[in-house]
């Protein structure tokens, strides 16, 4: 899922762009590119979107509601059609207010999903993208080593006999799947491609290594 957010009036551009750059960077077809188009999610360094309207908008797409009978009460409940999320953490990695919007609209998503009154699991694994100092950000592939010693700190912490989705994640890119991103990049975001993107895909880390962390469930409606 994406939002166009229409900046700078290229919604409609920003949209094609979305669909290209899915394609390029794997997708079957350009259908499972879902783009959003709402005056409520603009694209500006301003604007904090409501959180609770960001959960409506994934529950829409991705937890349909559902009826369900038992002796005593109807209930409506919503029955996710996924099983992990993946979103920004609570920094948004560049402190870009849509960004972490995205991040408190996404537990509340998942905290939409709670069966009150129920000892309840989350059916849908949070993971968040960790956001790091600028001074690491752009050392691209030698965080490798910045990176690689907080996974084996996080193995070592991790309870073994716990249960579930593993808490952190770590994917390195080789030589061919960096180069498709950049090409991603480059080629299908030209609206986007501003003098300064060509640091961001030159140098940082996030081209190459990305690590991702479990999100406490939330098991409340309000967040």
């Amino acid at each position: 899922m994406y939002i166009a957010g229409n900046n700078e009036g290229l919604g409609e551009i920003r949209r094609k762009e979305l669909l290209q750059s899915g394609m390029r960077l794997g997708l079957r077809k350009e259908e499972d590119v879902l783009v959003v188009e709402s005056q409520d999610f603009p694209d500006s360094m301003e604007t904090n979107w409501d959180k609770s309207k960001v959960a409506g908008l994934l529950l829409t797409a991705f937890a349909p509601t559902i009826k369900t009978t038992s002796t005593k009460e109807c209930k409506e409940i919503h029955r996710p059609t996924i099983d992990v999320l993946i979103t920004f953490d609570s920094k948004g990695v560049s402190s870009h207010p849509n960004h972490t919007s995205l991040f408190h609209g996404a537990r509340c998503f998942i905290s939409s999903l709670a069966v009150p009154g129920v000892d309840w699991e989350s059916p849908v694994s949070l993971y968040t993208l960790t956001s790091i100092s600028i001074l690491r950000k752009y050392t691209f592939f030698l965080d490798i080593i910045a990176s690689g010693v907080g996974m084996l700190f996080a193995k070592i912490r991790k309870n073994k006999k716990a249960k579930g989705p593993p808490q952190n994640l770590l994917f390195v890119s080789g030589l061919e799947q960096m180069l498709c991103a950049q090409d991603a990049m480059i080629s299908c975001h030209q609206s986007q491609m501003k003098w300064f993107r060509w640091g961001w895909i030159l140098l940082s880390r996030y081209m190459t290594i990305n690590d991702l962390r479990l999100e406490k469930s939330v098991g409340s409606r309000k967040v």
